[in-house]
């Protein structure tokens, strides 16, 4: 079992009656004047005071916000947003849509058909533009690496495409839309101008 009594700072044991002597002013209550508690409460009083007379900003604010004024907050931003979108006035336009409103029946749209396939050797675009000839639209590989492409002008309408890869296999556009034929092929679609 471990001793536990008290030791100086030379570790040599404090008899217990010198520890008694030492505690016994510490264990006795503290005397305040007779007007301690009318003072502290008159300091209380005056800080109370000082506060409700400075201004505001020296206070700091005072917000309090109950579930039905949160509420109503909300339904206010809401009915902002909502009326803000439906209200009138000058809107910015997409130059593209009134491109394509206002577009001639003979307008022909650049169009740049891209394919990442890392295997291929030699990749040609067909489509019922260029008559699904696979030598009319050979597309090309800027830095030799898996990304083929080609820009090809088209009218405005809908238009069917895929790719051949290595003279052989027949690829759909990953990124389009994709239709099936009568025999299984699947073709992409594409939409162009005014007809999109």
């Amino acid at each position: 079992m471990t001793d536990h009594s008290p030791r100086d700072a030379n570790e040599r044991d404090i008899p217990d009656d010198d520890v008694e002597r030492l505690a016994a002013p510490l264990r006795a209550p503290v005397r305040f004047g007779e007007d301690f508690d009318e003072r502290v409460m008159r300091d209380v009083r005056a800080a109370a005071r000082t506060t409700a007379r400075a201004p505001w900003w020296r206070r700091g604010p005072d917000v309090r916000v109950t579930p039905l004024t949160g509420l109503a907050l909300a339904a206010g931003l809401t009915l902002f947003a909502v009326l803000g979108r439906f209200s009138a006035g000058p809107r910015a336009v997409d130059s593209r849509s009134v491109a394509a409103a206002h577009a001639s029946p003979d307008t022909v749209y650049v169009v740049r058909f891209t394919l990442v396939h890392p295997e291929a050797h030699h990749v040609a675009l067909v489509g019922d533009f260029n008559g699904w000839s696979p030598s009319a639209t050979p597309l090309a590989s800027a830095t030799g690496d898996s990304v083929w492409a080609a820009s090809v002008t088209l009218p405005a309408g809908r238009h069917e495409y895929a790719f051949i890869v290595d003279g052989e296999r027949w690829v759909s556009d990953p990124y389009a839309t994709t239709i099936s034929d009568d025999f299984g092929t699947s073709s992409s679609v594409l939409r162009v101008g005014s007809a999109s």
